[in-house]
């Protein structure tokens, strides 16, 4: 027999082989399924879960907004702060209103909606703003709404 008829019989062989296989794969049913490895599941929430963002994601405008690690702003006045661009993870910011008694809270980012809230006393705010990946031109608005008595707002993140 010529050794090229010996291959093409082998890869014949294999290819019913394979038909056979995709078939009784196809029609097996004893509910059996794929489980995903636990490892590839924790790997996968690892670099899915939104991530505390950080003092040093911040730059502020005007300068003395940010102080020995603290978010001040002074009563009847606005800080700005410009949001590093970050490539992987969504961050979550959560201020707490350590001191004054209400301030109003913004997100911008690019192509999003501003997020704004009115934060009174000692409250945590929403889960809702989000620092999306990918996103340039960030920014944290912090209006201190105290007029009276001149206390300034202190920040805190959680």
């Amino acid at each position: 027999m010529n050794s090229t008829k010996i291959f093409i019989a082998l890869l014949l062989l294999i290819g019913i082989l394979f038909v056979v296989g995709i078939n009784l794969g196809a029609f097996h049913t004893d509910n059996q399924s794929f489980q995903t490895p636990s490892w590839v599941q924790n790997f996968g929430a690892a670099l899915t879960q939104p991530q505390q963002l950080q003092l040093a994601d911040l730059s502020s405008e005007p300068a003395n907004c940010l102080q020995r690690g603290d978010l001040i702003v002074q009563a009847a006045t606005t800080c700005s702060f410009a949001l590093k661009k970050s490539a992987f993870s969504t961050r979550v910011i959560r201020l707490q209103l350590l001191q004054g008694s209400s301030a109003t809270v913004a997100l911008s980012q690019e192509d999003t909606l501003t997020v704004r809230e009115t934060i009174l006393g000692n409250a945590v705010t929403q889960e809702d703003f989000k620092v999306y990946p990918g996103k340039s031109q960030g920014k944290l608005t912090l209006q201190c709404n105290d007029s009276g008595g001149g206390t300034p707002c202190l920040f805190g993140l959680k």
